[in-house]
């Protein structure tokens, strides 16, 4: 059209290929009956058809599958039934323990809203079915979308919940589950398991625990912590010392690791992970939890930054703490500050002892193999965690560390409730006698050194080194730990002083026992 019309504007200026040009427009619109009067009016006659959306038919959660366990009444209720256990086949926790967990979310705030019709006056998904949507995820790694179906909540729904419920558990939650005897009364009761389980009223005096700290409350205290463990120097017929837990790192798979630091995530498991050092005590109940590290970390950088642990080397807790442990010829060295049981990957430090794959003399070797065999609890604990909560065994699909580590402590809050549920986290009254890592001939070994060392009246190396370290009889303490020399790789395994002395002495004193056969090794039946 623009064309056409300066070419009529100017015919005299017109060349032939010009004039051509217009020759052929012209016939353009001769043949397509053009009329621009009208071009508006055409356009308008014809109405452009109408999208419609399409909604999706809302369901009704009430009539879902899942929606048969909101009876209180029905056979899953009583614990002997099929149903009940398949309920806790289904969501890993007895349906008692679901409804106490429903009844603090519905206590909540963050969950006041939850089962109330919309704005529209639409029915909205109970809390119930939210919550059994979020053990079911936990405890059996279901994906959100396989639940909708079961629970007739959508995707979201079930995402913005089961978010809602971790930051709950592990959270406000968490304290009251996971955490370190806080009163003197439940200090008491921990220490009344190591008289149990050591058995007092045989042979020999009964040397209970000697303490001066604040009476009436231990608010945060190591040795409360230390005292919730049975340690291998409790386990014998006629004395109760301090106990330790056992500590370890535990990985999680962690499979959304950003691509430009999956590097340090990938350690040993040859796939990206998330480290967590865990203390926990003889009787499964995690005690502990640090924050997490990349999976790369080795546990000797873990360790650092551990805050429970580096008040045990600082002696902020409970650092008046006494015991007493055998020497050779049967003598009491009193020994301060508490301790705890660990494996061959930590510092040396005089806090943390456990075997020793270099041991070489009878009595190392002995107390090598009873630390490597109790120490075991902590690889129970994970193994536990990870088959009743089959999301720390699948990769997580989180893009944050920090929801993993939630997640992680989420899981441990739920395994102690379990723990205290099914009263397994009652005192264990029974033991069985240990023999020794190696066969009679070298228990009768023993026997005879310390007979010999008895009868002549001569007191043994480990004692001669206490007497060497301290000449003026003072109770050892190793409590107290120095810094960390500046400039030390964290790779580099550090040796804190009077280490060894303090393994010495801890060496004697099992085999100590173990000859005179009062070592027993605790037993839950």
């Amino acid at each position: 059209m623009w064309a056409y019309t300066e070419l009529s504007l100017f015919p005299a200026r017109m060349s032939v290929a010009e004039q051509a040009a217009k020759d052929f427009l012209d016939s353009l619109l001769a043949a397509s009956d053009f009329d621009s009067t009208s071009e508006s009016d055409a356009v308008s006659v014809q109405p452009r058809t109408k999208r419609t959306r399409y909604t999706r038919p809302r369901q009704n959660p009430l009539l879902s599958s899942l929606a048969m366990y909101l009876d209180e009444e029905g056979p899953w209720a009583k614990p002997d039934t099929l149903e009940a256990q398949e309920f806790r086949r289904d969501f890993r926790v007895p349906f008692a323990i679901y409804l106490y967990l429903r009844d603090l979310l519905k206590a909540n705030d963050a969950f006041s809203k939850d089962g109330k019709p919309d704005a529209m006056g639409r029915v909205s998904a109970p809390l119930e079915l939210k919550l059994l949507s979020a053990l079911n995820i936990l405890g059996r790694g279901t994906v959100y979308r396989e639940l909708v179906r079961s629970t007739g909540m959508s995707e979201t729904v079930i995402r913005d919940f089961f978010s809602r419920f971790i930051d709950f558990v592990s959270g406000p939650l968490y304290p009251t589950f996971v955490h370190m005897p806080q009163t003197k009364e439940e200090f008491l009761d921990m220490t009344a398991e190591f008289r149990q389980a050591g058995l007092p009223g045989c042979a020999g005096a009964t040397h209970d625990l000697v303490s001066d700290g604040p009476p009436e409350t231990l608010s945060l205290s190591l040795s409360l912590l230390i005292s919730r463990s049975l340690s291998p120097v409790l386990f014998y017929r006629s004395y109760s010392h301090c106990g330790t837990g056992s500590m370890d790192c535990v990985h999680v798979l962690y499979d959304m690791a950003p691509a430009q630091h999956r590097h340090l995530y990938t350690g040993k498991e040859k796939h990206p992970t998330i480290a967590f050092n865990v203390i926990v005590n003889h009787r499964r109940e995690i005690m502990s939890v640090s924050n997490g590290f990349p999976g790369a970390t080795n546990d000797k950088t873990i360790v650092r930054f551990d805050d429970t642990v580096t008040q045990i080397r600082t002696g902020n807790f409970f650092p008046s703490l006494e015991y007493q442990l055998h020497s050779a010829d049967g003598s009491l060295i009193t020994c301060k500050g508490p301790w705890l049981l660990v494996d061959g990957g930590y510092h040396r430090w005089r806090c943390l002892q456990g075997p020793d794959s270099t041991a070489c003399g009878l009595d190392s070797r002995t107390f090598s193999a009873w630390a490597e065999s109790i120490r075991k609890d902590s690889e129970c604990t994970f193994g536990i965690l990870k088959k009743r909560w089959v999301i720390l065994k699948n990769a997580l699909r989180k893009h944050r560390p920090e929801e993993v580590s939630k997640i992680f402590r989420a899981c441990c809050v739920l395994h102690n409730i379990l723990l205290r549920h099914d009263g397994l986290n009652e005192v264990w009254q029974k033991g069985r006698a240990w023999t020794g890592p190696n066969d009679m001939s070298d228990l009768e070994e023993i026997e005879d050194v310390f007979e010999t060392l008895v009868g002549e009246g001569e007191s043994s190396e480990c004692e001669e080194l206490f007497e060497m370290q301290d000449p003026e009889g003072k109770a050892l303490d190793h409590s107290a730990a120095p810094a960390a020399a500046g400039g030390t790789a964290a790779c580099v395994a550090e040796v804190d002083k009077g280490y060894e002395t303090f393994r010495q002495l801890l060496a004697t004193h099992i085999t100590f026992l173990l000859a005179k056969k009062k070592l027993v090794w605790p037993s839950r039946t």
